[in-house]
């Protein structure tokens, strides 16, 4: 069986790497992060990133920028007077009925209900 690189177990991510891919997500939240991107950010092909970061995290890469977008988006909702579209457009959603969407299923309440409830 083929050993992870620098010593990590077969078919994970290095150490660190998670937190070099979640940096580089932060870093280039408003724009379209790809998966070469990510994969580039640790020197991986993107198909081997993209098995070594499940096999590390247990979630995809979609998933794991995906989720960083919403944490983030929460976090300016609740600090700020930005407009619900303001605030998906800043953490990376072009389209606003998906952000909502996206945010009703992992939080259990809309952008705006969200806000609502926290004033």
């Amino acid at each position: 069986m083929a050993r992870g690189r620098a010593g990590g177990r077969p078919g994970e991510l290095r150490p660190g790497d998670v937190d070099i891919v979640a940096e580089y997500t932060r870093t280039h939240l408003a724009d379209v992060i790809t998966l070469d991107g990510l994969a580039g950010a640790v020197s991986l092909s993107p198909y081997h990133f993209a098995r070594s970061f499940r096999a590390t995290t247990g979630m995809t890469p979609h998933a794991f920028v995906t989720e960083h977008r919403l944490m983030v988006a929460r976090d300016r909702l609740l600090r700020g007077d930005t407009s619900v579209t303001g605030i998906a457009v800043s953490v990376g959603f072009s389209n606003i009925s998906h952000f909502r969407r996206l945010f009703r299923r992992r939080y259990g309440l809309t952008p705006a209900g969200l806000r609502a409830v926290a004033r």
